[in-house]
């Protein structure tokens, strides 16, 4: 029988092993030298090595973050960098680190978990769900002249993106107050984007920053590709609009990653644009860590009995009232439950973005059909977007 043990990655030998196995499952390998220039980066990260008879076999990183869940932040962790060598694959590893990221996660008072899978139904078994996806908007930028024309307030700035880092943070900490499921990075993390080259453009209204937008071109007649677009209001959104408009007679195509609530098609007249899932990038997927902790977040009217399945996160089981104490979420322990739910059900009904419907399809409850229009009072629905790749 195999020996398991499972360290915290801490010393440059340790990180070594970890990037060969990143490298190994995500990268070409074999790499002769390999690339640490991140690693300043990482030091807020809990990186788990799992060794098998001494050998390191399998690995994963959880990433410090915080995020907004109806209209509240919280600790969130991002789970990054799941990787196994093929000799120590189906031998239960990853369920290992999962379960022990997890529960460290809870004993730092960490209320929620992210991540980005190779394949969704593998971390459907921890209680993950899928988040809608950010979609990617291909816009002619001759079809913005309507926009053009848009009467606006406030000024444009152009800046190199690494050289307003600072300014850039402060901003996503500002506009994460404002989208459901957004998942922001600490600091120290933010600051790797000192390494990349891009263009950061904000709005400024009165010497305030209303909207920020980071792009990259391909050059003359070609592509200008936006990462992000953020905006406060809707004068900063045409202020950025109007931007991508003045380069109509240099770019042939706009894409613009949107949030997957958004409807460009009702900016303007005439935009003619073409709208699709980012084949590059998974879907997110998240999950709850600790129940009783989203307490204060906001919601709506009325309340529910629920019993609540977590194997992952036990401290999750059992019988729970939630109810609205003036639109904030409280949570007690419960005699009796009116229906039940695992931690997928609860997960997908507090993220948002499924019918109430689906849960019992899913498999992920049994709501009755009484009781559907009373989760839905407590938790209207809502779609979220983590937004940060990691």
């Amino acid at each position: 029988m195999s020996n398991v043990i499972i360290r915290i990655a801490e010393t440059d030998d340790e990180l070594d092993i970890v990037q060969d196995m990143t490298t190994y499952a995500f990268m070409p390998s074999p790499v002769g030298k390999r690339d640490v220039s991140r690693r300043p980066y990482t030091k807020e990260s809990k990186i788990y090595i799992l060794y098998e008879d001494d050998k390191p076999v399998s690995t994963l990183d959880s990433i410090p973050m915080t995020q907004n869940i109806r209209g509240k932040i919280f600790k969130m962790q991002g789970i990054a960098g799941v990787a196994t060598y093929p000799e120590g694959r189906r031998k239960g590893y990853v369920k290992q680190l999962m379960k022990l990221a997890l529960i460290d996660a809870n004993a730092e008072g960490t209320v929620l978990s992210n991540l980005y899978p190779f394949r969704q139904s593998f971390y459907g078994k921890f209680g993950y769900i899928t988040f809608p996806q950010d979609k990617q908007a291909i816009i002619n930028p001759e079809n913005l002249r309507d926009i053009g024309s848009v009467e606006t307030n406030g000024v444009v700035e152009r800046v190199i993106g690494k050289e307003a880092i600072d300014r850039f943070y402060s901003f996503l900490k500002t506009i994460q107050t404002q989208i459901h499921g957004m998942g922001l990075f600490t600091e120290l993390i933010t600051k790797r984007l000192e390494k990349l080259e891009f263009w950061t453009v904000f709005t400024v209204v009165d010497g305030v920053d209303t909207g920020m937008m980071t792009f990259t071109t391909k050059g003359f007649e070609d592509e200008l590709m936006v990462s992000r677009l953020f905006y406060k209001d809707a004068n900063a959104k045409y202020l950025l609009l109007q931007h991508l408009y003045s380069h109509i007679d240099q770019f042939k195509t706009i894409k613009l990653r949107i949030l997957p609530n958004e409807r460009p098609e009702t900016w303007a007249y005439d935009m003619k644009l073409k709208v699709q899932n980012r084949e590059w990038v998974p879907s997110a997927m998240g999950r709850i860590i600790e129940l009783q902790a989203l307490e204060g977040m906001n919601v709506g009217e009325g309340e529910i009995n629920v019993e609540i399945n977590d194997s992952d996160c036990e401290w999750n089981n059992g019988k729970w009232k939630l109810f609205s104490d003036n639109s904030k979420l409280k949570i007690e322990k419960a005699d009796k439950a009116d229906f039940s739910l695992n931690i997928n059900g609860l997960s997908a009904i507090i993220f948002g973005g499924y019918e109430i419907d689906d849960i019992n399809f899913r498999n992920w409850g049994s709501v009755k059909d009484i009781h559907k229009i009373a989760v839905i009072q407590l938790f209207p629905p809502m779609i979220p977007s983590l937004y940060e790749l990691f």
